[in-house]
Order: structure tokens, then C-alpha cells, then sequence
């Protein structure tokens, strides 16, 4: 083969392999520009007019964008079968599939129960939609739904800005700190327990049967003057059931689960703890003599300074005795964490209530069973509480009631 044949088909070659290229990346290109899709429509409330700020993000992804001041927006996706996200502050949120339209016009539809729902702040009520101190709350069915023993300790991840430090979990004496944004004064910077009106009620807020809440709001700035200098670290207002007008109604409720320690320790066992103190020896010796003292750590040592000798904490034959464990009454290797602690103490709850009335008298009674056992065997039987609660609302006449 000459030179000349040889340069032809190299150029042959290379052209062959740019088209070969230029065909691939413009297959992906295409594919591409199949796959995704371009929507664009309008967001409006149920009167027409048009909803400013509208959230519209894609199902799964991080993409969204955000209807402008005609309510108009465009998005693009990744997929013609992707589903878009409409949400906005008082509105229902809605969930549209794309399934392969370009344009899309959303009606949003109010979210009446939040606009409607009652807050409870100081000596009274608001409607949340008008409400505008900082007020958070949380209501009584998702505190039943917790498992801890603890009012106080349940209320943890259910209010932004409260902070709830258990400090202990011994059953029946783990009544935690409640804190609202942070440590705001000296002393005391618990924040102030309202119970059905009634500041620092005996008691406080642990030991309150999660059954019997309504309602618990925290009124964390202005909204808590009322309180005087005790509001300076926030209001937790705590409103129990009442009974309603209606028939006779019967709730039974009981709940079991099983508590085990967060965490615990990994210790060493018997040989490898002697074996860590007479390491631990070697090192109170001059640094010149640490290498030849390690090396026969568990045997006696005589200082090359002053001719002292050393001997072990432990010596080699009981670290070697321990790790055998054929005498485990002169080598005792006992792992004390497994030995007077058990896993899944047990917690029990039961609560029955009923409840009804006539536009006269209305009445809620509420009796409650709790038991907290302990994590350490052969220990007391842990805690037990009883509770007893009897709401009654008499209407006696226009101008009286009890």
C-alpha cells in the first residue's frame, strides 16, 4: 500500500467516524426534545380573577416556577407524562397529569376548614385566617397519636420554635423543659402553662392525659401581653374537651408499646479493659523507655533511669485466664449492661370517655390508665397513674351559666 492509498482511507476513516458521531449526540438531542414538554396556562380563584404567586412545580423534581401578576406561567418538563403540583397559601392543592396537553388552566378552590378553624390566643378565640400574631397549634387527635407517655415530651417536632429538653427519662419524673424560641431570661426561661385559663396549674402540662386535649396553642410574641411579665418566655395555652350537644357518646381508646434506650455504650469485655489499663501505665514512663515497657506491658519492668520496677495492673495469666472464662468465679468476665438491663420495657395506656348533653347541660367524663415499667430488671414496677376528668356546662338561664 502506498503512502497516498493509505492517507485516503485514514480521511475515509475519520469522516466515518464524525458522522458516526454527529448522528449519536443529535439522537440524544432528539430524543430529548421528544421527552420533554412545554406547559404554560393560568391560575385563578373561583370568582376568575387571577392568583399572583401560585407555586407550580413538577411531581418528584426540584423544577417550579411561580404564576406572575396576570396568574400566567410556563414550565417546562422532563416527561409528557409528569404530573404538576398547584399550591398557595388558603387554597386546596392540586394535582394535574400532564398527559401530553401544552396548556393547562387551573381553578383553585379555598381551603374553608383552615380558613375557618379557631385558634385559641389569650382570654379568647380568632379564626386562623384572620389571625396575625405568632401563634402556632396543634390539635388534640395528633397528640393522642403519639406514644410517649409525656404531654410535654409528645409536643417535640409539633410546633415550630418550641424546644422541649426531657433532660431524664425516668418513668413518671420526666417532665421536660418547655422552652419557646430559645433561652430568653435568667432563672426561670420555662415558658408559662395556661390550663382551661388557669396559669401554673398544679401539675403542669406532663402528666395531662393526651385524650382529654382540645387543643394546645403557643403564643410565642405580642399576642401573649396579656400575661404580664410571665409571658416573657411564651404562652402555652392548653384547652381541654368539653362535652357537645347529642346523644351519649362512647370512646374507648388503649394503646401498648415498647421503650428501649436511644443508645448504648459498646464496652469492652474483661481482658481487653486490663490489657487498655496497663497500656495506660506504660505511658506514665519516661517516653525513652514507652516502646520497651509496651511490649511486655502484662510482665514486670524495671526502669532503665532509677532501676525501679513496675509491675502490671494485671498481670498476662489472669488476662489470659479472663479470656478463656473457664473459672468464672476467680475470673469473673460479666458485661453489666446485658446483665441488670432489659430491652422493650412495655408502656401501656388505656382512656374511655363519654360525652354528650342537651343545650341545657353538656358533660364529658374521662378516665384514664397509664403504665411506664423500667428498663432494668428486677427493678420497682416503674409508674403507674390514674386520671379522673369531669367537664360539665350547665345553661341555667340567658344570663347564668355554670
Amino acid at each position: 500500500m502506498n503512502n497516498s492509498t493509505y492517507l485516503r482511507r485514514k480521511g475515509v476513516l475519520k469522516t466515518h467516524h464524525f458522522l458516526t458521531l454527529i448522528l449519536f449526540f443529535g439522537g440524544i438531542v432528539f430524543s430529548a426534545a421528544i421527552a420533554q414538554a412545554t406547559i404554560s396556562g393560568t391560575v385563578s380563584d373561583q370568582s376568575g380573577g387571577p392568583l399572583p404567586g401560585v407555586s407550580v412545580v413538577v411531581e418528584g423534581t426540584t423544577l417550579g416556577v411561580s404564576t406572575d401578576f396576570d396568574g400566567l406561567y410556563t414550565i417546562q418538563t422532563e416527561s409528557a407524562d409528569a404530573v404538576l403540583v398547584f399550591s398557595y397559601i388558603g387554597f386546596v392543592t392540586q394535582k394535574v397529569p400532564v398527559a401530553g396537553k401544552t396548556a393547562i388552566d387551573i381553578t383553585m378552590e379555598e381551603d374553608v376548614q383552615n380558613l375557618e378553624e379557631v385558634v385559641v390566643v389569650g382570654y379568647g378565640t380568632q379564626k386562623k385566617a384572620t389571625l396575625t400574631g405568632s401563634v402556632s397549634s396543634v390539635g388534640g387527635e395528633a397528640l393522642e397519636k403519639s406514644s410517649s407517655p409525656n404531654l410535654g415530651a409528645a409536643l417535640a417536632g409539633k410546633v415550630p420554635g418550641l424546644f422541649i429538653d426531657t433532660g431524664q427519662a425516668t418513668p413518671g419524673a420526666d417532665t421536660p423543659a418547655i422552652r419557646v424560641r430559645g433561652t430568653n431570661t435568667f432563672n426561670n426561661s420555662g415558658a408559662l402553662v395556661v390550663i382551661d385559663g388557669i396559669p401554673d396549674r398544679e401539675g403542669g402540662i406532663a402528666r395531662i392525659n393526651p385524650a382529654d386535649i382540645e387543643s394546645i396553642s403557643v403564643l410565642k410574641d405580642a399576642s401573649a401581653a396579656i400575661y404580664g411579665a410571665r409571658a416573657a418566655n411564651g404562652v402555652i395555652l392548653v384547652t381541654t374537651k368539653k362535652g357537645k350537644i347529642g346523644a351519649p357518646t362512647v370512646k374507648f381508646n388503649s394503646t401498648y408499646g415498647l421503650q428501649n434506650f436511644t443508645s448504648t455504650p459498646e464496652m469492652l469485655d474483661g481482658a481487653e479493659y486490663m490489657d487498655l489499663v496497663n497500656v495506660l501505665n506504660v505511658y506514665k514512663l519516661p517516653v525513652s523507655e514507652w516502646n520497651a515497657a509496651h511490649a511486655g506491658r502484662g510482665a514486670p519492668y524495671t526502669r532503665a533511669d532509677n532501676g525501679e520496677v513496675v509491675n502490671p495492673t494485671f498481670t498476662n495469666d489472669r488476662i489470659a485466664n479472663t479470656a478463656a472464662g473457664t473459672d468464672p468465679w476467680l475470673y469473673p468476665d460479666t458485661d453489666w449492661m446485658e446483665a441488670v438491663t432489659t430491652k422493650g420495657a412495655p408502656i401501656t395506656r388505656q382512656n374511655l370517655q363519654v360525652s354528650g348533653g342537651t343545650e341545657s347541660v353538656r358533660y364529658l367524663a374521662s378516665l384514664g390508665y397509664l403504665r411506664q415499667d423500667v428498663n432494668f430488671k428486677n427493678a420497682p414496677k416503674g409508674y403507674q397513674q390514674y386520671d379522673l376528668r369531669l367537664n360539665i356546662d350547665a345553661t341555667i338561664s340567658q344570663s347564668l351559666s355554670i
